[in-house]
């Protein structure tokens, strides 16, 4: 796996739009099988982890991560999606397409309020976490804002593997 930096992202998605057509859904859907493979085969059929769960950013590293989602729930396993900013997820968007088929395909959704939302989660629920983190992209602006900085310290708080 070759590892790029921004600028080598932006570059790499201007030639898949411009050079070969690639469009945004078909990118999305093509992260969110290739995704779900590799977390089955690295880590899923070794050890059962209960719950998958993933934490859903509001861009479209928030909608590559329904897809992986989707597709791991089409897998077997048992899936629960955290919408960490439901409130900036705009109609039509490709993430509330996403979260749109996700739901249909029976993935759990839980709309996230507040830090002790999933904090209770994590106190209530299984004794590993397996999680998926679609939370940041490209976009990312750091320092991170004092919400997300404590979902980021639960996480590692309670996580078994981090994906």
């Amino acid at each position: 796996m070759k590892i790029v930096d921004l600028e080598e992202m932006k570059e790499l998605e201007e030639l898949s739009f411009h050079e070969y057509g690639f469009t945004e859904p078909l990118i999305i859907e093509n992260v969110g099988v290739k995704g779900a493979h590799v977390i089955e085969q690295e880590y899923l059929s070794k050890k059962d982890y209960g719950e998958i769960i993933f934490l859903i950013g509001s861009g479209n590293n928030g909608a590559d991560g329904m897809a992986i989602a989707r597709h791991v729930h089409h897998l077997g396993h048992t899936v629960r999606a955290f919408i960490l900013y439901p409130d900036l997820i705009k109609d039509g968007s490709e993430l509330s397409k996403q979260i749109h088929m996700a739901r249909k395909y029976g993935v759990k959704i839980s709309d996230v309020k507040s830090v002790d939302s999933i904090a209770s989660y994590f106190t209530q629920a299984q004794d590993e976490n397996f999680i998926v983190d679609a939370m940041f992209g490209t976009g990312v602006r750091l320092p991170l804002s004092n919400y997300l900085f404590e979902i980021v310290n639960l996480v590692n708080q309670y996580a078994s593997i981090i994906v």
